[in-house]
């Protein structure tokens, strides 16, 4: 391929620090592709929100959240990995989002620091937005130490009062994410978009129920997003993909209606 090709005439570790960052600065300008993307915008996000960016990656999601909370609004974008937290605070600086603010930590249930495993492609080409903390590490894989807090900590500290959103893809850190913000999300009530995947949760001996239990146990409704847009209620894990939780003080099963899919009879 002449990827590969191109990287061994530069080198890898210039492929990495010039090529690879003006991919991902292109890609970081380009639509938040997701499923529930049109719902953020139109029912999820207000207007002087406040929005959690949980695994911000080079920043689509909090550029669409930004967009909608305007500049009374605030997001913050969390992202441990420097190679995509570079690309992610370029992007906010030259798209001018004063309501962003970059947070270079992961959360988990936890303060310190851990290990998070970059898988490597062909031995050498990271995969940023797939690498994960957990599991037994691989041969091919570039270890890098990170930073953890605890979401309620967080909040603390920034004198959060009050937190709308969040979108959460951490590659099987939910479970640990979420029971480190249990105060938060008790408090405040968030509508909360996360990605829940069996395979991942396993690196951290976790069952993709244990995540529901927390959204449940706060009388949160669980909801299964399709490719299309369209929700469908579920109780519990379902399938591999992006749920979404909702509590009905913050946004009612009538409005999400005309969004449900139809089931078969």
């Amino acid at each position: 391929m002449f990827k590969d090709r191109f990287a061994q005439l530069i080198g890898p570790a210039h492929y990495v620090t010039y090529v690879m960052y003006l991919t991902n600065l292109y890609h970081a300008f380009c639509p938040f592709r997701h499923p529930a993307a049109p719902l953020m915008r139109r029912l999820f996000i207000p207007r002087g929100g406040v929005v959690l960016d949980i695994g911000a990656n080079v920043g689509r999601c909090t550029a669409l959240a930004a967009k909608a909370v305007g500049k009374s609004g605030r997001v913050y974008s969390f992202e441990p990995v420097p190679m995509v937290l570079r690309v992610l605070r370029a992007m906010v600086r030259l798209r001018g989002f004063r309501q962003i603010t970059v947070v270079e930590t992961a959360l988990a249930d936890h303060q310190g620091t851990t290990t998070m495993h970059i898988p490597l492609q062909d031995g050498w080409k990271p995969l940023v937005p797939i690498a994960h903390l957990g599991g037994a590490p691989a041969s091919d894989v570039l270890p890098l130490t990170i930073a953890v807090q605890r979401l309620d900590d967080f909040c603390v500290a920034a004198g959060i009062e009050q937190i709308d959103f969040i979108k959460c893809d951490t590659e099987g850190s939910e479970f640990a994410v979420f029971s480190g913000g249990l105060a938060c999300l008790a408090r405040h009530l968030p509508i909360v978009v996360c990605e829940v995947y069996q395979k991942y949760l396993a690196r951290q001996q976790v069952e993709p129920d244990a995540v529901f239990g927390i959204f449940t146990g706060l009388g949160y409704d669980c909801y299964l997003i399709h490719g299309n847009g369209t929700l469908t209620p579920v109780q519990a894990y379902a399938s591999q993909g992006e749920y979404l939780f909702a509590h009905p003080a913050r946004l009612g099963a009538a409005a999400l209606q005309p969004f449900l899919a139809r089931l078969s009879p």
